[in-house]
C-alpha cells in the first residue's frame, strides 16, 4: 500500500487540494499497478514562515 506524503506551502483552496489528490491517486494506480483503495495521501501544509529556500524564509513580503 503506497503512502504518499506531500509537503507544500499552505494557501491553496480545498478544491485545488482535492483535485491534486485525485490526480496523484490516478497516477499511482497506473504506475504502481495498485488498487485505488490502497493509495494513501497525506498533505502537510506548511506556513510560509516555516519554509525556507537557500536560507530565505518564504514569508509573504508586502
Amino acid at each position: 500500500m503506497p503512502v504518499i506524503h506531500i509537503h507544500m506551502l499552505e494557501g491553496r483552496s480545498e478544491d485545488q487540494i482535492i483535485r491534486f489528490m485525485e490526480e496523484i491517486t490516478c497516477i499511482t494506480v497506473e504506475r504502481l499497478k495498485v488498487k485505488e483503495d490502497q493509495v494513501r495521501i497525506i498533505i502537510h501544509e506548511i506556513p510560509p514562515s516555516r519554509w525556507a529556500v537557500a536560507g530565505q524564509v518564504k514569508v509573504n513580503k508586502k
